[in-house]
């Protein structure tokens, strides 16, 4: 599908529809995304002919375009492809059974009990599987976890609470109340990830989340406002206390009041309402999880793996829905996976409609300094960073490369980012690279309303071709890469950025940040990349500061950038290469000597082939190869 990214609305082109749209997926079977927004025409010959390569005609594009990337949902149930030791149906099981195919058990608690740790259990498909608030068995599992059965859909692990039985007590102006209970007392969270135990309440029925209503002065005040909405939406409190805001109250309780507005008014008992129950799905020590949908978790994370493990599960064909702030944590191999990000009211990331933490977050307390982590398939929407990955202050290394490539599982994009602050960033610990080898995407990217698309501390690449799209967020800045030391070589190769209107004074666009000042100057390469030409799109070389490092700029094939550096903190690269046949601007200046000798003139040691084309700001040609 080809859309016009700057003469379509950023909310109906790059984040689909509001609210519930982002959470329409209830299995593997999904498609990704719901923003599939009708492509642009340009009256009754359709959309406009493509622009011919910059490098001869350096014409400045007035449409660009991009191809979004989708995947087919799966026609027919996956293959389980192994045995599984013990069956679980949670509609027809019953747990004094021998939990076999014929005879399930109901619950995966049972299952735990039975099971050996090198067992696998397998859950029915398409099922929700709650999570028993009474169990004594722990988050941790041992065992490999399995989708079974005849539906396309996952099995869901819920870490959450059925309402379907409680009653409802009317309250007038169509709310109505219950009082639920957690499996662990709450703590204050305040606005972002303060800890494990943090409360991020929500409501949902089916695939739509209520709206969460806080921070008003009194309960009273969150009653009236909750009145007053138009779609589902719900406020709640510790049983018992006058605090009305779950993220500053100190009342450690498992009680809560619950209060509930259906859109019609209607009286919601008996309606199958999902809410908060436990803080985390499950972890898991070793094993596999295959065709499972993780949700309706509390906490900070919704599920994980234990991180002091030496080994690490894999996952395949999963997805996780409604994450608070963290989706997975804990090291992993991927082999099909989705997340989406719940945004809830005061915390980080709220108003870009993002959770506060990552989408999968590869973070571990042990040194693992020969561990390759194999990443096939990933498709986030909706967090502060998309693919993240750090250590804790006991580790320094927490894997030896990360590797992103294709997957073949269907349902599932290859490289697929939406609304996410940052696209990959890797942390360093007390400047150590956490990733010595780094991390390299050998699948084609799509990667749509974003600030940065990469910060790491250690080598990084996108190295087979697809597109960035900037969000156009305002108020944080915006870079194609942030290098965090000077191992943090980062290198694109066959990208398309694209860059929102705005213009240049209310919007910061850098190459690159370099933190701090390394010993080591990291180096930025842009091979047969395309950047936007409009000088109100252009990024700049400026780095944000002479506090600030600086990294070398290659520009390698028909790479194509807008005003190369900033006029006005005339903050230059380290270094300046432009080879085979680039296309670039650089100040306005009208001559490629002119260029060779600014640069020179500041101290920058500079290669400017012949071939290159020299473009002026408004992206015509000021002077051709030769």
């Amino acid at each position: 599908m080809e859309i016009d990214v700057f003469e379509t609305s950023r909310r109906s082109v790059l984040r689909g529809a509001a609210g519930a749209g982002a959470f329409v997926l209830t299995g593997c079977g999904g498609s990704g995304s719901n923003s599939n927004p009708t492509p642009p025409t340009s009256g009754p010959g359709g959309p406009p002919p493509a622009q011919p390569p910059f490098s001869t005609a350096a014409i400045r594009p007035s449409r660009p375009q991009y191809t979004e990337q989708v995947s087919a949902p799966p026609a027919a149930p996956f293959e389980v492809g192994m045995d599984i030791n013990w069956f679980v149906d949670a509609s027809n099981g019953d747990d004094s059974a021998v939990g076999s195919e014929a005879a399930p058990l109901r619950t995966l608690d049972r299952a735990r009990e039975l099971a050996g740790s090198t067992d696998v259990i397998g859950l029915h498909r398409g099922q929700t599987h709650f999570r028993s608030p009474s169990s004594t068995l722990g988050s941790l599992i041992t065992q490999s976890v399995v989708g079974y059965g005849d539906s396309v859909l996952p099995a869901t692990l819920s870490g959450g609470q059925s309402l379907l039985r409680l009653g409802f007590i009317s309250q007038g102006n169509g709310i109505y109340r219950t009082t639920i209970s957690l499996a662990r007392a709450h703590q204050p969270g305040g606005s972002g990830i303060s800890g494990t135990a943090t409360t991020y309440p929500f409501l949902r029925l089916g695939d739509e989340y209520f709206e969460w209503i806080v921070g008003q002065p009194t309960i009273a005040d969150n009653l009236n406002a909750l009145a007053v909405r138009s779609g589902p939406a719900f406020c709640m409190n510790v049983s018992g206390s006058s605090t009305p805001d779950l993220r500053h109250d100190i009342s450690a309780s498992t009680e809560f009041d619950l209060f509930v507005r259906l859109q019609d008014g209607g009286d919601p008992s008996g309606l199958p309402l999902i809410a908060m129950s436990h803080p985390a799905v499950y972890s898991w020590e070793r094993g596999l999880l295959q065709d499972l949908c993780l949700r309706d978790a509390w906490s900070k994370d919704t599920a994980g793996t234990d991180p002091m493990s030496t080994a690490i599960p894999t996952l395949r064909r999963v997805e996780i829905l409604g994450a608070g702030t963290h989706a997975w944590v804990g090291p992993c191999n991927v082999d099909g996976y989705r997340a989406r990000g719940l945004p809830r009211p005061g915390m980080f990331g709220f108003d870009e409609g993002r959770s506060a933490g990552a989408g999968l977050n590869l973070f571990s307390i042990l040194n693992r300094p020969d561990q390759v982590i194999d990443v096939r398939g990933l498709d986030i929407e909706g967090f502060g960073t998309a693919l993240y990955g750090h250590s804790s202050s006991q580790s320094q290394t927490i894997a030896k490369r990360v590797d992103v490539t294709e997957t073949e599982q269907e349902g599932f994009a290859l490289f697929r980012v939406r609304n996410c602050g940052t696209a990959i960033q890797f942390d360093a610990n007390n400047g150590n690279t956490v990733v010595p080898e780094g991390i390299s995407v050998t699948c084609e990217v799509d990667i749509t309303d974003v600030e940065v698309a990469m910060r790491t501390e250690g080598p990084a690449s996108l190295d087979n071709g697809g597109t960035v799209i900037y969000s156009s967020i305002q108020k944080n800045k915006h870079n194609l890469s942030t290098m965090r030391n000077g191992n943090a070589d980062h290198t694109y190769r066959g990208i398309t950025f694209f860059s929102p209107n705005n213009t240049v004074r209310d919007f910061t666009r850098d190459l690159s940040i370099v933190q701090g000042v390394p010993s080591r100057t990291p180096t930025l390469t842009l091979e047969n990349c395309t950047l936007p030409l409009h000088p109100d799109f252009a990024f700049k070389i400026g780095s944000g500061g002479a506090s600030e490092g600086f990294f070398n700029l290659r520009l390698v094939g028909s790479t194509v950038i807008g005003d190369s550096f900033d006029s006005l903190r005339r903050r230059y690269p380290a270094t300046f290469s432009a080879t085979n046949d680039v296309a670039f601007a650089f100040g306005d200046l009208r001559s490629k000597r002119d260029v060779r000798e600014r640069l020179s003139s500041n101290g920058v040691a500079n290669t400017i082939a012949e071939s290159t084309t020299l473009l002026r700001n408004d992206g015509s040609a000021a002077e051709r190869p030769g």
